[in-house]
């Protein structure tokens, strides 16, 4: 796992399917190039795509909030 997460290719194959599913089911949401990324101390990857939009990503449960 890595530590600091700086695009999508950075990702591994769950992850970058579960940030895609996320994307491709929330049209609405404008998402950009990754601002920061990185894992919370319950290894949830969290990814900040702007100053003010971020999410965390369980990849186990295949959930996003």
């Amino acid at each position: 796992m890595k530590n600091e997460i700086r695009s999508l290719t950075d990702l591994n194959e769950e992850e970058a399917a579960l940030v895609a599913r996320h994307m491709e089911e929330n049209p609405s949401v404008r998402f950009k190039e990754i601002f920061k990324g990185w894992y919370d101390e319950q290894g949830n990857l969290c990814i900040r795509y702007s100053d003010d939009m971020w999410y965390h990503y369980n990849i186990e449960r295949q959930e996003w909030w």
